[in-house]
């Protein structure tokens, strides 16, 4: 299992691909380090009379202020994990990302976290899940170094599966459509449950003393997942895979609207490429409960048929 350096160092270095990947003019101008709040505290803490008596800037008794910022387009990143529980499957703790902004402004800073939580909130990537509640504004006009900058800070916790046990990564689901069978790859899902149900057929052989012996009869196979649908307007475009996951929540919706037998093939994947479930399905259920003003998940049922009717 991942130790607490080697979270922090990824996370570091996702952080680091997602400021290389801003390329807008004002990005280019700014620095960014990512480290531990003890290296932070030992390496980078406001100290200006220090900072001045390293760069000679004045002498240590008689100086105002020294003629040039030190760090003036240096945003730092402390990430701090906190206390959770680990077991020999998973790992659960939580984790704190503080930002302090450019100087005298924050517009970088903030840029650089929305953009992180984009990419990687509620997403398995590099071995584990990350989940964040919405970044806070925790001080906006405190004096740092020579200048004033803002402390962004934003919480949430961190999920480690254990390498090697089953866990559901992936949903893809083809469907029909007026142009063909098409293939969405890695539909969004909050929860998802596989349920395998067998009927015994207990029968009495030859040698056995007239103690019964099982046989599985029949079985099934169940999919449950929730997702949220999304459905297109005629004033909206989208790229190819939003359009097919809207044709997805379209087939939905004409399912149960009469077209009761349409059917989906769902395929579930682990995080370790390994195929969890691979078949034709039905929609046996579909619910959905809302409160006004808020968007709550679909929950949806599948169960294993035929991929074509006789």
């Amino acid at each position: 299992m991942k130790t607490l350096t080697e979270i922090t160092n990824t996370i570091a270095q996702q952080i680091g691909a997602v400021a290389n990947h801003m390329q807008d003019d004002f990005v280019r101008d700014y620095e960014l380090i990512v480290c531990p709040e003890r290296i932070f505290m030992d390496e980078y803490a406001p100290r200006e009379e220090l900072w001045c008596q390293q760069n000679d800037e004045l002498p240590m008794n008689d100086y105002d202020k020294p003629t040039e910022s030190p760090f003036r387009n240096t945003v730092f990143v402390v990430i701090k994990l906190g206390s959770g529980q680990r077991n020999y499957a998973v790992a659960n703790s939580n984790v704190t990302i503080q930002v302090l902004s450019e100087e005298n402004d924050f517009v970088f800073a903030r840029q650089l976290l929305d953009n992180f939580l984009a990419e990687y909130n509620f997403q398995y990537h590099d071995g584990f899940v990350q989940a964040y509640f919405t970044p806070s504004m925790n001080a906006s006009q405190d004096e740092v170094y020579t200048g004033f900058r803002a402390l962004l800070s934003c919480t949430g916790f961190i999920r480690v599966p254990e390498t090697g046990f089953a866990f559901a990564k992936s949903i893809s689901i083809t469907y029909p459509t007026d142009d063909g069978d098409k293939t969405l790859a890695d539909i969004p899902f909050t929860n998802i449950s596989i349920n395998y149900g067998a009927q015994p057929d207990p029968q009495v052989f030859a040698g056995t003393m007239g103690k019964t012996k099982a046989l599985v009869r029949q079985s099934s196979t169940t999919v449950s997942f929730s997702t949220y649908l999304s459905l297109p307007t005629e004033s909206q475009t989208f790229d190819s895979e939003t359009a097919y996951f809207e044709e997805f929540c379209a087939a939905l919706i004409d399912t149960m609207n009469g077209h009761m037998n349409n059917k989906f093939r769902i395929v579930v994947k682990s995080a370790t490429g390994i195929v969890l479930t691979d078949s034709w399905f039905v929609l046996v259920n579909a619910s959905y409960s809302q409160e006004l003003g808020d968007i709550d998940p679909w929950n949806l049922s599948f169960t294993e048929a035929k991929s074509s009717e006789d």
